[in-house]
């Protein structure tokens, strides 16, 4: 069931590196603004560059009252490179695997 969620992190890390932050807010895939996302990443002098989801970069922690849901973080890569750069996602994998950014930031 893991992968799912995986899967659905890597359309997210996807369309960060591409950009398409507008995409991401629209799909409902980002609790955050179009403008919080571009502040957060703005900040951080790397660039997301375009990678495949390893999950020994993941941590997960999951909810103790529900077991198909729970809090994602994720070191992404930033000019190729794995960084301190982190998107925190809820999931659900209750109905549809539902992921969605909560926050960036640098760990």
């Amino acid at each position: 069931e893991m992968m799912s969620v995986f899967a659905a992190l890597q359309e997210i890390v996807d369309e960060l590196s591409a950009g398409n932050l507008h995409a991401l807010v629209e799909s409902g895939a980002s609790g955050l603004t179009r403008a919080e996302l571009a502040t957060a990443l703005g900040e951080y002098p790397g660039r997301v560059t375009t990678q495949t989801i390893d999950s020994e970069r993941a941590n997960i922690i999951g909810y103790a009252n529900d077991p198909r849901a729970g809090m994602l973080e994720y070191r992404l890569e930033t000019d190729g490179a794995p960084d301190d750069l982190t998107v925190s996602c809820e999931y659900r994998m209750d109905g549809p695997t539902l992921v969605r950014i909560e926050n960036i930031h640098v760990l």
